[in-house]
């Protein structure tokens, strides 16, 4: 369960697979509609593997990061939760020491953060898998100083990216996760598209469909803005996309 320090990141590793990295460096998107195309079809087709390298590596990030969101939320009285979080997913004790160790450097606050990782570190890693809950009496004064520390989301999104043992891996269980039991949406046409240099905007209409919990069962549609960046030749999905259906992909 994760600790009340861990749940304040996500609410403010193993690096891919080398033979799928490769693959996809290999491939080279010659204009914006070439790699929306293959965006589309990877979405459409809930390919989510393949839609992770058509990202840029900030929106990777944050596709990771949004991913543990997810996990948070749903809890790991989930078992499917848990073993998402244990094959792939960052231990609390790795994302706490990256997170608070790059706030250090950014913000300084050593002494208050060094005094929290010594008491804090120890107890995550000892129950590291055990499924037992954080108990923070152990170090309350410690956690409340460094919980009122002003967050940064930019160090969060990286510590959690950092911290994931197997980020594609993570990003496509939680996709499969959360797209179980549902039609899925559907992508339409890019439109409107204006390249500018090495950027590029345009925006498609999504078809989105209703999750089998939700109240109103009706299809719906909505207009999502697409930003794309040319890098080593080749174009990618950058950032930003909606954030209306978090912990899920764009």
């Amino acid at each position: 369960m994760y600790s009340g320090v861990l749940v304040l990141l996500l609410l403010s590793g193993c690096p891919e697979s080398a033979a799928q990295q490769k693959e996809a460096e290999a491939t080279v998107y010659a204009s914006p509609n070439a790699v929306f195309d293959a965006y589309r079809h990877a979405y459409n087709n809930q390919d989510w593997r393949s839609l992770y390298f058509l990202c840029t590596r900030e929106l990777q990030q944050e596709l990771v990061f949004e991913a543990a969101f997810k996990c948070y939320e749903v809890g790991d009285a989930d078992s499917a939760t848990r073993r998402i979080e244990e094959k792939f997913g960052a231990s609390e004790a790795d994302l706490t020491k990256k997170y608070y160790e790059s706030y250090k450097r950014k913000h300084g606050h050593g002494d208050v953060i060094d005094k929290y990782l010594a008491k804090a570190i120890p107890h995550l890693e000892a129950k590291a898998g055990s499924g037992v809950e954080t108990d923070e009496s152990q170090f309350s004064e410690e956690a409340a100083a460094v919980k009122a520390l002003p967050a940064d989301k930019e160090l969060q999104i990286q510590a959690v990216y950092d911290a994931t043992k197997d980020k594609v891996g993570y990003f496509a269980a939680v996709q499969e996760m959360v797209q179980s039991g549902r039609k899925p949406n559907v992508i339409g046409d890019l439109k409107e598209l204006v390249v500018d240099g090495d950027t590029a905007t345009g925006h498609a209409t999504i078809l989105k469909r209703p999750g089998p919990r939700e109240s109103k069962q009706t299809d719906s549609t909505y207009d999502k803005r697409f930003k794309f960046r040319q890098l080593n030749g080749g174009w990618l999905v950058d950032l930003p996309y909606s954030s209306r259906d978090r912990g899920g992909a764009p």
